[in-house]
């Protein structure tokens, strides 16, 4: 039986391999499922970056030394690094998913 997206997407902060385990399906058909649905490369590494990123703003917002205008900055820079995770674990990638010409209505 075919894993759908809501199921695979749970695991996109685990390694490639890690994710198979888990899912009880090989590499070649976790790929396959991800093909389908649009999805490039396999999230784990792109979302441990970004995680990592937040992590090293939210430590720098604790400054308290930091002028007004930095921290507007930093806030603004964690924001769009927040959406671009959620975007990432809610559709696999960094873009938000486009409509093809044959779901598109009329």
């Amino acid at each position: 039986m075919e894993k759908s997206f809501e199921e695979i997407s749970q695991y996109f902060g685990f390694k490639l391999e890690d994710a198979c385990k888990l899912l009880q399906i090989s590499s070649t058909s976790l790929k396959k499922i991800c093909r389908k649905n649009k999805i490039k490369r396999w999230p784990y590494r792109r979302l441990t970056s970004l995680i990592s990123k937040i992590e090293s703003i939210e430590e720098t917002l604790r400054n308290k030394t930091l002028s007004s205008y930095i921290k507007m900055r930093l806030h603004a820079k964690l924001e769009k690094i927040r959406n671009e995770v959620h975007l990432i674990k809610t559709t696999g990638n960094r873009e938000p998913r486009k409509i093809s010409k044959s779901n598109k209505t009329k």
